[in-house]
């Protein structure tokens, strides 16, 4: 069953960003009451009451007798919001409910023992399902769900469906979730390091190479560059040589013979 325990807490009259920080800078904590076809409440409660009562608590399910003036109410913590960088109290949720009428809660999950596969194995226990949501009434709420994983062996898991919490409480999460399994340690894969490039080798082979394809050209005729005309078509030119009249001697035309 859940802890029950009695807070205090006060109307709170003034809301806004402005006097929620001028609360908290004096050790209130802002806060809320709601519940089924009941009008919201603010209220506002002392800090250190409610750290007093998570410093002894296994989780956050936990049910509050919460005075408020003259009247008493059952109400279940249902959110707390924490400054992320300060971890300060800033809100506090609180869901009314009637004892007689079954509510929702998330439960954690906790393991008991050690597992064969891992005593024996060299497995590792694996925790996949933190949480399980279960239905119930509130005074039959449970803290937290413990579970034997003794008995797992290597390759083994503990699902939701295979869970007994009675006939009181109804577990709303899929059956064939695994909350707890032995597995077997990853095997660290190698890793090869490149060896490191020396880069003035690299550019000397590269000028090496360079070089001796010029002197391979050079061995086997290599083509002349683009521009060096008696050079590029030595044949050609003695051809257009012999082909051309000298220098004052007329063309014979067209059916006359030279």
């Amino acid at each position: 069953m859940a802890k029950k325990v009695e807070l205090k807490a006060e109307p709170r009259e003034n809301t806004g960003r402005g006097p929620s920080s001028r609360l908290r800078r004096s050790g209130v904590v802002p806060g809320i009451v709601y519940g089924k076809k009941k009008e919201p409440r603010k209220v506002q409660l002392q800090q250190r009451d409610i750290q007093k009562i998570f410093k002894h608590a296994s989780s956050e399910n936990i049910l509050v007798d919460l005075k408020l003036g003259t009247e008493s109410k059952m109400v279940f913590i249902k959110e707390i919001q924490h400054d992320p960088l300060t971890d300060q109290l800033l809100h506090v949720d609180l869901h009314e409910v009637a004892a007689d009428e079954k509510m929702r809660a998330r439960l954690p999950t906790l393991s008991k023992g050690e597992p064969v596969g891992v005593k024996t194995g060299g497995g590792i226990l694996e925790h996949t399902l933190h949480e399980i949501e279960v239905e119930c009434l509130p005074n039959d709420l449970p803290e937290f769900i413990e579970i034997d994983v003794s008995h797992l062996e290597m390759g083994k898991s503990v699902h939701v469906g295979e869970l007994t919490l009675g006939d009181k409480i109804r577990v709303l999460s899929h059956q064939e979730l695994p909350i707890f399994s032995v597995v077997a340690p990853q095997k660290e894969e190698e890793v090869v390091v490149a060896a490191p490039v020396d880069a003035a080798a690299v550019e000397a082979t590269e000028q090496k190479s360079d070089a001796e394809l010029a002197a391979e050209g050079g061995d086997k005729g290599e083509k002349p560059k683009a521009g060096d005309k008696q050079a590029a078509k030595p044949e050609a030119a003695k051809a257009d040589a012999k082909a051309a009249p000298a220098k004052g001697e007329k063309t014979p035309t067209k059916g006359e013979k030279k």
